[in-house]
C-alpha cells in the first residue's frame, strides 16, 4: 500500500493504492478520500476506514473506490491537481484518473513487467515509470498520452526523485547498487552515484 496526499487551503486529498486478491484474481483500487486538512483522521483511523465499504466515513471524509488495472504500485498526482496517474505492476498499465470525476478515464499499455514507482516531472510534462522487472526507465508524453522513450538502467529499478528545479531526476538501480542521474532537459543518462547494495526509496533536503 502507497500514500499521496494533495493539499489547498481547506482541503486535504489522500490516495491509497490498495490490493487484494478475489480468487486467483487480483482486485485492485485506488480510494481517494477528501475532507476538511485541519479535521485529517489520525493514521489508525484511516487504516479502520479503509476497510469500510461505505462510501462516507468518519472524520467527515468522504471516500471514493476507484477501480484501476491489477496491482497497482507506484502513482502520483498532476502537478495541476487534476489527475492521478497509477502505475499498475501486474499489467503493465497505467490508469489515469480524474480527480474531479474520481474516476478511470484512459488506460495507458506501457508494457512494464513490474512497474514500481511513478513520478510526474515538474513541469507536468511527462511520467517517469520504473520497473522491477525490467532494465529501462519508461518515459511517456503527458499531453501525447503515450510512451515517448526508454532509458537504458541496466537493471530494476525502484525509487524515483525529481529535483524541485526540475533539471535533474534520480533513479534507484538496485541491482547496479547506485543511483542514476537524468537530465530532464535532454531526457539522457546524466551520471551514475554510488550508493552500496539496493537502493530504493529517496528523498532529498533542501540546504539553506
Amino acid at each position: 500500500m502507497a500514500g499521496e496526499t494533495l493539499t489547498s487551503n481547506e482541503q486535504v486529498a489522500v490516495f491509497f493504492a490498495c490490493e487484494s486478491c478475489r480468487g486467483l484474481q487480483p482486485v485492485a483500487s485506488v480510494r481517494v478520500r477528501s475532507g476538511p486538512f485541519q479535521d485529517r483522521p489520525q493514521a489508525s483511523t484511516m487504516g479502520r476506514a479503509l476497510r469500510q465499504s461505505q462510501s462516507t466515513v468518519s472524520h467527515g471524509w468522504n471516500a471514493t473506490q476507484v477501480s484501476v488495472g491489477k496491482g497497482p504500485e507506484g502513482f502520483d498526482v498532476s502537478p495541476d491537481g487534476k489527475e492521478v496517474w497509477a502505475a499498475n505492476s501486474h499489467d503493465g498499465t497505467i490508469s489515469i484518473i480524474d480527480f474531479s470525476k474520481k474516476a478511470v478515464v484512459q488506460t495507458l499499455n506501457v508494457g512494464t513487467r513490474m512497474a514500481n514507482q511513478l513520478k510526474f516531472t515538474p513541469d507536468g510534462k511527462f511520467v517517469f515509470i520504473s520497473d522491477l522487472g525490467g532494465h529501462e526507465l519508461v518515459v511517456v508524453d503527458i499531453i501525447a498520452r503515450k510512451e515517448l522513450k526508454r532509458l537504458e538502467l541496466g537493471g530494476g529499478a525502484a525509487g524515483i526523485l525529481m529535483q524541485p528545479d526540475g533539471l535533474r531526476a534520480y533513479v534507484a538501480v538496485g541491482s547496479q547498487n547506485g543511483v542514476t542521474i537524468i537530465d530532464l532537459k535532454t531526457m539522457e543518462a546524466a551520471g551514475h552515484i554510488e550508493t552500496g547494495p539496493g537502493p530504493d526509496g529517496l528523498a532529498c533536503a533542501i540546504k539553506d
